[in-house]
């Protein structure tokens, strides 16, 4: 599969998830724009997943993300140290619009870019 590299154009904090009176868990959201991509991967709709870097792979939803118009968006643990302009290298594991994907649970740290036919299911 193709392996694209994007770099972080953005971090933004979230509010805090309060899990129970003790523990209480911060989250930034994370927009990546595609710098290199030499296969041209990146032109359609595709679900990634992390490669690099390792801190960010045990963490990420199952079934990756969803790249779209050379984005990915993703919610990340503050203590991931994520910064600008760090590269993060991304395989391609299929293609397609992805609506209704069962494999994708959306949770509080596990976000990824919604198509509109997935807006709804958000509200669950």
């Amino acid at each position: 599969m193709a392996e694209i590299i994007a770099r972080v154009i953005s971090i933004d904090p979230l509010a805090p998830y309060k899990v129970s009176d003790d523990l209480v868990l911060e989250f930034v959201n994370v927009t990546a724009l595609v710098s290199n991509d030499p296969e041209n991967a990146a032109a359609d709709t595709c679900r990634v997943e992390i490669v690099e870097p390792h801190n960010l792979i045990k963490n990420q939803p199952p079934g990756g993300y969803i790249l779209a118009n050379r984005h990915v968006q993703m919610t990340c643990a503050k203590s991931a140290m994520v910064q600008l302009g760090q590269e993060i290298t991304f395989r391609v594991v299929s293609y397609g619009t992805f609506a209704h994907s069962p494999e994708i649970s959306p949770q509080p740290w596990s976000c990824f870019t919604p198509v509109p036919d997935e807006i709804g299911l958000l509200a669950l």
